[in-house]
C-alpha cells in the first residue's frame, strides 16, 4: 500500500471509530472529531471520484446528515466557550442567561446527533466496507488526489473578489482543498498550513457572528446594549482579520497572475 493509499485508508478508519465513540460520549472533542472526519471522508470520496458508486453515494448522504448534526453541537460548544470568555461589567445576569440558553440548545442538539448516529451507523459501516474495497481496487490513487487538488485550486483561482457575503462558502472550498492535499504524501506543507490559518480565522468570525445573531434574538425585548456591543465589536474585528488572511491567501496561491 502506498503512502497516499494509507492516508485514505486512515481517513476511512478514523471516521468509523468516531461513529462508535460518539454513542459512548458526546464530549466536545468527540463531536469535533466526527464533524472533521466526515469532511475528510467526503473530500477523499470526491478526490477518488467514487461519488457515483452506489455505496459511496449512500455514504455521502449519511455523512452529510451526521456532519450537520455534529456541526450544530460543535457550534454550541464554541459559542458557550466564547460566552465564558466575555467579561462585560454590569452584564453578568445577561451572560448567565445566554450561557443557560446555549446549554439547553446543546442538550437538544446532542440528543438529535445521538439519534441520527444510532439510526445510520450500521448502514454507514457497511457502506464504508464497500468503499474500502473499491479504494483498494484503484491503482491510481496518487494521480487522482493530485488531479483533484489541482482542480480545486483552479476553481479557487477564478473566484470573484472575496467579501463578507462570500467568506463562509469560500471557507468550505478552502477546507475541501486542505483535506484533499492532506491525503497526499507529497502535498505542499506551507500551503496546507496557510489554508488552516485562513479557514480558522474565517470560522472564528462566523462563530462570533452566530453568537451575535443568537444574542440579538434572545434579548430582543431587553436592552442589553453593552453585551451586544461587546459581541458585535469582537465579530467585526474577527471579520477584518478573516478578510485580510483570505485576501493574502488568494493573492499568494490563487491569483491568476500567480504561478502556483
Amino acid at each position: 500500500m502506498t503512502r497516499d493509499e494509507d492516508k485514505v485508508e486512515r481517513t476511512f478508519r478514523r471516521f468509523r471509530k468516531s461513529l462508535d465513540r460518539i454513542l459512548r460520549t458526546n464530549a466536545p472533542k468527540e463531536v469535533h472529531d466526527l464533524r472533521t472526519r466526515s469532511r475528510r471522508l467526503e473530500a477523499a470520496i470526491h478526490a477518488l471520484e467514487l461519488e457515483d458508486e452506489p455505496a459511496a453515494h449512500r455514504l455521502l448522504k449519511t455523512t452529510t446528515r451526521l456532519r450537520r448534526r455534529a456541526g450544530k453541537v460543535r457550534d454550541l460548544d464554541v459559542l458557550t466557550g466564547f460566552t465564558r470568555q466575555l467579561a462585560v461589567p454590569g452584564q453578568e445576569e445577561a451572560l448567565a442567561a445566554l450561557a443557560e440558553h446555549l446549554s439547553a440548545q446543546r442538550k437538544k442538539a446532542a440528543r438529535r446527533l445521538k439519534s441520527t448516529v444510532s439510526n445510520h451507523r450500521e448502514a454507514a459501516r457497511r457502506a464504508l466496507k464497500r468503499c474500502r474495497k473499491q479504494l483498494l481496487a484503484h491503482l491510481d490513487v496518487q494521480e487522482k488526489i493530485e488531479f483533484a487538488a489541482a482542480t480545486l485550486q483552479a476553481a479557487l483561482s477564478i473566484s470573484p473578489r472575496i467579501g463578507a457575503a462570500d467568506l463562509h462558502r469560500y471557507r468550505i472550498k478552502l477546507k475541501e482543498l486542505r483535506y484533499t492535499l492532506e491525503l497526499s504524501a507529497n502535498s505542499d506543507a506551507e500551503l496546507v498550513s496557510t489554508l488552516e490559518e485562513a479557514t480558522g480565522a474565517i470560522g472564528e468570525w462566523h462563530d462570533w457572528s452566530e453568537l451575535q445573531s443568537i444574542t440579538t434574538e434572545l434579548f430582543q425585548e431587553r436592552q442589553e446594549f453593552d453585551l451586544l456591543n461587546a459581541i458585535r465589536s469582537t465579530a467585526s474585528a474577527k471579520l477584518h482579520n478573516a478578510l485580510t488572511l483570505a485576501g493574502e491567501l488568494h493573492k499568494r496561491y490563487f491569483s491568476r497572475a500567480t504561478a502556483h
